[in-house]
């Protein structure tokens, strides 16, 4: 019987509720479901361990082909999945951990589902394929999915890769650096800027890193520096928050209508994050999920943002997404260091949605 945590139980809630439901609905940017925009699923494809299967629906049933002819094919009806999907959703509600369902044993079984997640290396957590009616075509769109069962999940997960080394602008004895290092990186922080130190960025530590954020804008280095420096200094929390905390102070001199030009920014970057950029990978430009991003609310409704509707998306990263602390330890930032007679501070950069 498969085992799971919440996260990979959402993923095959996904599948099974689209399968059930047939179609897929538009969002707003405050997650509100619109019943009057939505993709009519055609089909849906799920990679195995060694090959795919297409799940094709029609009006009652999910056929079920294997691209290796040696499987024969299933015939499973529409509702045994909603009502999969209704057992997985109720599970979810009290567990952590791992933990399986064992109700729905069977018709994963039956569904040729040998993991609960599936295999992939880019950001794309499902596939299908939808009528789209501004063309009049069936088209294939991957979809990553975030998940809003459970605690609230990372946008830009925290790592070595995501750390920015700033200088000390004046120089402070070692007996201050070993005191100082004894608060918590935010009071550290904090209490630089009190002092009046500035910090002025060194380098972002993975230098592919450094290149991802100069494609999507040559100034990204330097803005996020900014909300890191705000963040830690404690003016903020939230994207939202500390966007404006940056335009005010605007470290870029953009000028009259700051706040729109940093907004533009930090929305490109969460959109490119979300839907291609991975830090330490190199990037192309290009989106793994081509459909965009799929969410599952609380209540087990599914929403999309597709890129038809961009600017909703962009607007729900920036109203639902916040900085956080990783592990100092695991990620070794937040201590001041001596390093050629200069005094240096590492700052990690974390998003979670909020």
């Amino acid at each position: 019987m498969l085992s799971g945590n919440i996260g990979e139980w959402s993923e095959v809630y996904t599948f099974f509720k689209l399968l059930a439901d047939g179609k897929l609905h538009a969002a707003s940017a405050e997650l509100t479901l619109d019943t009057n925009s939505y993709y009519p699923i055609v089909k849906l494809m799920r990679k195995q361990k060694d090959f795919s299967f297409d799940y094709e629906l029609d009006e009652l049933n999910i056929r079920i082909s294997p691209e290796h002819k040696d499987t024969s094919e299933v015939v499973i009806s529409r509702s045994n999945f909603g009502t999969a999907a209704s057992e997985i959703l109720s599970t979810i509600a009290g567990s952590t951990g791992n933990f399986s369902v064992p109700s729905v044993g069977q018709i994963i079984a039956d569904a040729h589902i040998a993991s609960l997640k599936e295999p992939h290396s880019d950001k794309s957590d499902i596939s299908l394929v939808a009528h789209d009616s501004r063309i009049g075509n069936d088209t294939k769109m991957t979809f990553s999915i975030k998940s809003q069962l459970g605690s609230p999940s990372t946008l830009l997960n925290a790592s070595g890769a995501t750390n920015f080394r700033f200088a000390l602008s004046s120089d402070i004895s070692d007996a201050e650096i070993s005191s100082l290092n004894e608060l918590g990186v935010k009071e550290l922080v904090k209490s630089l800027v009190q002092r009046g130190c500035d910090l002025s960025l060194q380098e972002v530590h993975n230098a592919q890193f450094a290149t991802n954020l100069k494609m999507i804008d040559t100034e990204m280095p330097k803005l996020i520096a900014a909300l890191l420096i705000s963040y830690y200094s404690g003016l903020g929390t939230s994207l939202k928050d500390l966007v404006s905390v940056v335009s005010k102070a605007d470290p870029l001199t953009i000028g009259a209508g700051a706040d729109k030009v940093y907004a533009h920014k930090i929305k490109t970057f969460l959109a490119d994050v979300a839907l291609g950029m991975t830090p330490s990978i190199p990037w192309s430009g290009e989106y793994d999920a081509t459909g965009g991003y799929i969410i599952v609310k609380p209540n087990g409704e599914l929403v999309c943002f597709h890129a038809y509707n961009r600017e909703a998306f962009r607007d729900y990263l920036l109203n639902s997404t916040k900085m956080e602390t990783a592990w100092t330890t695991r990620h070794k930032f937040g201590f001041l260091f001596r390093m050629n007679d200069q005094v240096f501070i590492d700052l990690n950069f974390q998003v979670r949605f909020i």
